[in-house]
């Protein structure tokens, strides 16, 4: 019964995937059921263009999309994913007593665990990802969202490109990072992250 109840969340899930191509307000609707399936505490896709300077687009569940968007988060996301490739993942601890973005992470989301990454579209600098906060309170099953989130990512893959390729063809000039409608953020960047490429540590999540 359990792995049936799997089959059909999963398959529901690729359902919604394919349905937001049509309904950009559908990708968060994507986000939630990725959430609730991987036991995340909360999670968000997020697109970046080629540095940090630029303004990030987000859907969230269970994070303020706010906080998403602020310079020194995007610094982060923009250094941890500068290096890894289309499928790629890396997992950042968040520990309050920990470094400075570590703390920083830790203040941010008001919890310690990790942040998993995933980078779902990864075109030149341009990148959308797929984040996940767990909590170490959350008795997350890891290798069930491993498993999860390599199923699911090929699909995303595939319904973002499409919905790419009809603003293109409705617009002429959409970019990867502006799925969503975002707020004008600072364009100063924090300074915390200088060592952080060295801290970063592939994971499967």
């Amino acid at each position: 019964m359990a792995e049936e109840f799997k089959r059909r969340m999963h398959l529901y899930i690729i359902q919604t995937i394919y349905e937001a191509v049509c309904n950009p307000e559908g990708w968060s609707d994507v986000v939630g059921e990725i959430r609730k399936i991987t036991g995340a505490t909360s999670a968000f896709f997020m697109g970046i263009g080629p540095g940090a300077e630029q303004n990030a687009s987000v859907v969230s569940k269970h994070v303020d999309r706010h906080l998403l968007v602020r310079a020194d988060f995007v610094d982060i996301v923009h250094t941890v994913t500068a290096s890894l490739g289309q499928g790629g993942t890396v997992a950042l601890d968040i520990k309050r007593n920990g470094s400075a973005w570590q703390a920083y992470l830790a203040d941010m989301f008001d919890c310690e665990g990790q942040l998993v990454i995933a980078i779902v579209i990864k075109e030149g600098q341009r990148r959308f990802i797929l984040g996940l906060i767990f909590s170490y309170e959350d008795q997350a099953d890891a290798r069930l969202a491993n498993e999860l989130l390599m199923a699911l990512t090929p699909h995303l893959q595939i319904a973002m490109s499409i919905h790419r390729q009809m603003l293109k063809d409705r617009e002429k000039a959409e970019r990867l990072d502006h799925f969503f409608p975002s707020p004008q953020r600072p364009a100063s960047l924090s300074a915390m992250t200088s060592g952080l490429s060295k801290a970063i540590r592939p994971s499967s999540v």
